[in-house]
C-alpha cells in the first residue's frame, strides 16, 4: 500500500516544501538561541558584578553617629573610631556619663546592652543598624554597625 500523494512519507512536494521551510527557519532559530544565551550570560555577569560591588560597599559602610543612640547633654563623646576587619566595618564610640555615673548605669540610661540590638536605618532603609555597649573602666564603648541580612 502506498502513501497518498503529497504525503511526507513519499518524499513528494510536501516533504520538499517542509525542508525548505526548515532551512529558512534555521538561521532565525540560531539567532534567537544565540541572543537568548548571550542575554542569560550577560545577566549572570551583571548580577555577579553588582553583587560584588554591593558587598564591597556594605563591608566598608558604617552608620553615622545620628543613627546611634540619642545622647543627652551630660554625656561626653571621649573618642570616635572607625574600625574595619574581615567582618566589615563599624564605628566605636567611647562615652563618659555624668559625674559619678558608672558605665553600666550609662548603658542602662541609653537603653543599650552588651547584647546586640538592631533597628531599621532611617538613612539606608535596606539595612539595619545594630548597636551594642561594653562597659569599661570609667567609659562605655558603643559599637554601631550595619546589618543587611533582612
Amino acid at each position: 500500500m502506498s502513501a497518498p500523494e503529497g504525503s511526507t512519507m513519499t518524499g513528494g512536494p510536501a516533504a520538499v516544501g517542509g525542508t525548505r521551510s526548515l532551512r529558512r527557519a534555521l538561521p532565525r532559530i540560531t539567532l534567537i538561541t544565540v541572543v537568548a544565551a548571550g542575554l542569560v550570560l550577560w545577566l549572570g555577569l551583571a548580577t555577579s558584578v553588582l553583587g560584588s560591588l554591593a558587598a564591597e560597599v556594605f563591608e566598608s559602610s558604617v552608620p553615622s553617629l545620628g543613627e546611634g543612640p540619642s545622647l543627652p547633654d551630660d554625656v561626653n563623646v571621649v573618642s570616635t573610631e572607625e574600625v574595619c576587619a574581615s567582618g566589615g566595618c563599624w564605628v566605636e564610640l567611647t562615652l563618659r556619663g555624668a559625674a559619678g555615673e558608672s558605665p553600666t548605669e550609662l548603658a542602662s540610661r541609653l537603653d543599650l546592652t552588651e547584647r546586640e540590638a538592631c533597628h531599621r536605618s532611617p538613612r539606608v532603609w535596606v539595612w539595619d543598624v545594630c548597636t551594642l555597649a561594653v562597659p569599661r573602666s570609667g567609659t562605655l564603648l558603643v559599637v554601631l554597625q550595619y546589618d543587611p541580612s533582612d
